[in-house]
């Protein structure tokens, strides 16, 4: 299983896709060029994790030395420094050399590729966080969201977790139903919602935070 290979035969969407990529890549370049290199800001707090983990997991202990993904990871986020206190090992992978360097600066592990073709094995992981990643593909439907998941089910083992969490788009915003439904086609079940007051305030933009668990039957 790899990622949905009809994304490749569209040449506008792949067209629109490498122009969000190469913003991405020039914002990063910009920030580092800054010394900006504060983690990503999330609706969804640390607090509001570490409640819906609990909740989900149990006792948190059981998540040490877990092998976790962080895709789309920039410059990091509040959830990933939280996991990485919890003794959660991670790997990064973004599109951006600078975001890259940055964290192997910090002794964490880098790698530069994009979320349609991840250079993991399969089924070698055990769990993977994506934070406003797909926020900012302009060219981003169900059909793309689906073809993300489904990567991010291939490199992860049975029974394997994604954590995901975005702002809402901007534009053209994809309902929650739909996104729900690419999560659930992709071979992930037992989703749980993560939900709070700023994305109530912000529904009409579609955010979506939720924890899932990949199918054995994937």
């Amino acid at each position: 299983m790899s990622y949905n290979s009809s994304m490749e035969t569209n040449p506008e969407k792949e067209y629109l896709r490498k122009l969000s990529a190469d913003d991405w890549i020039r914002e990063m370049k910009e920030r580092a060029d800054r010394r900006e290199f504060e983690p990503w800001t999330d609706l969804i707090t640390v607090e509001d994790y570490r409640r819906a983990l609990e909740q989900y997991f149990g006792n948190l202990d059981i998540l040490a030395g877990k092998k976790y993904l962080d895709i789309g990871a920039g410059f990091g986020s509040k959830l990933h420094e939280f996991l990485k206190q919890i003794g959660i090992e991670i790997t990064n992978i973004d599109i951006t050399p600078e975001s890259m360097k940055f964290l192997k600066e910090k002794g964490e592990i880098g790698i530069v590729s994009d979320a349609f073709r991840l250079p993991i094995r399969e089924a070698g992981l055990d769990g993977a966080i994506m934070i406003n990643l797909i926020n900012t593909g302009s060219a981003m439907d169900s059909e793309d969201l689906e073809g993300i998941f489904k990567e991010v089910g291939r490199v992860l083992k049975d029974k394997g977790h994604l954590i995901q969490s975005h702002f809402g788009y901007f534009v053209q915003p994809i309902p929650k139903e739909e996104q729900l439904a690419a999560v659930s086609a992709s071979g992930f079940e037992n989703v749980q919602l993560i939900q709070n007051r700023l994305t109530a305030e912000l529904a009409h933009l579609e955010p979506l935070t939720f924890i899932a668990e990949k199918s054995e039957k994937q």
